[in-house]
């Protein structure tokens, strides 16, 4: 067995939250490349990239993974969508580079039932804002390695949604280089029966007056299990920066396990750092209420589940994708119910 998806940060295993174990012989069995698929590309280019380095690499898979780099040269409206289905196992790497001064928007969407290793680059220029939801809704095991650099005045809002039916370990790295970068993140996840999920952040401040923002957000339901370590570091240097990260975990159901580490780092003086983590059941008196008024309970924790979501879900710039994951969300009731 082999440990994997540790934080860097020692007082992570005095509370036991490194427990994720795996079989070290699954992790290297050979991998094959799957094709990404790019559409709606206005003016933009697409290449075949040279190596980039990820800085948490969870393993390394015996042949060369599918590489590609999109550079984002003019802003355009409509949303850049980058697909992949891994019916095998899979290995992609995926470099987004927006240049300055442009604003877009893109969707990277991976399905399948296979072994998914996925790693992606984000880099923001300087006054450039880039919006990205990642979408996985496969049976795959995924594993997703994310790294983000945010020049001056750079603005990343990435959303994950994880809605894989099996096991998920994400690393995800940001660095506000400069004066007025912005890292924001909004993460959305359900996991029921045996599944579990494993978050692992690290997000630096490096520039005066730069922003981190991480919102996570998820469902256990039967014998489901959650890690969380999320980190904030104000380096010297990151004067009148902000810092603020929230983890809320919904427990339906007493099999369920939820282990959170949130911590601040600080370097500096004059910066403002807020953490907060907790979790909670479904009250009872709000499920009786709306069963009184002729609602079925399965029903009754989808308007209540998707009411606690919505500050996530209202802010999905596409309507395709916020309706499916509602319905994921309902369907994911249901699988706990039963």
């Amino acid at each position: 067995m082999i440990s994997v998806n540790k934080s860097n940060v020692l007082t992570s295993n005095n509370f036991g939250i490194n427990s994720f174990l795996l079989d070290e012989k699954e992790l290297f069995l050979p991998f094959k490349k799957q094709k990404l698929v790019f559409e709606n590309i206005e003016n933009q280019t697409v290449e075949n990239s040279a190596n980039f380095e990820i800085t948490n690499n969870l393993f390394v898979a015996k042949e060369a993974p599918e590489q590609k780099t999109l550079f984002i040269t003019k802003s355009q409206t409509k949303p850049i969508y980058v697909s992949l289905d891994a019916k095998e196992r899979s290995y992609i790497k995926l470099k987004v580079v927006c240049d300055e001064n442009v604003e877009a928007k893109v969707v990277v969407t991976f399905g399948g039932d296979s072994f998914l290793k996925s790693e992606l680059f984000f880099d923001i220029n300087k006054n450039a804002k880039l919006e990205v939801i990642l979408l996985n809704d496969g049976k795959n095991k995924n594993f997703c390695n994310i790294e983000t650099k945010q020049d001056e005045s750079g603005r990343l809002l990435l959303t994950v949604l994880d809605f894989c039916e099996n096991i998920s370990l994400y690393n995800v790295f940001s660095q506000n280089k400069k004066q007025k970068a912005c890292f924001n993140l909004d993460f959305l996840y359900a996991k029921t029966k045996a599944e579990q999920i494993d978050i692992n952040i690290l997000a630096e401040n490096y520039g005066k007056e730069s922003k981190t923002k991480i919102n996570v957000l998820g469902m256990l339901d039967g014998l489901a299990q959650k890690s969380f370590k999320g980190i904030i570091d104000f380096k010297r240097g990151a004067k009148q920066s902000v810092g603020e990260e929230k983890e809320f975990a919904l427990m339906l159901s007493k099999g369920v396990k939820s282990k959170s580490l949130p911590v601040l780092l600080c370097g500096e003086e004059d910066v403002l750092g807020v953490h907060a983590t907790s979790s909670g059941k479904l009250l009872d008196d709000a499920i009786f209420y709306i069963t009184s008024r002729g609602i079925s309970g399965v029903d009754a924790k989808k308007l209540l589940v998707k009411a606690k979501f919505n500050v996530i879900l209202s802010r999905l710039f596409d309507e395709k994708i916020a309706k499916e994951v509602s319905e994921k969300i309902d369907r994911s009731i249901e699988s706990g119910t039963n």
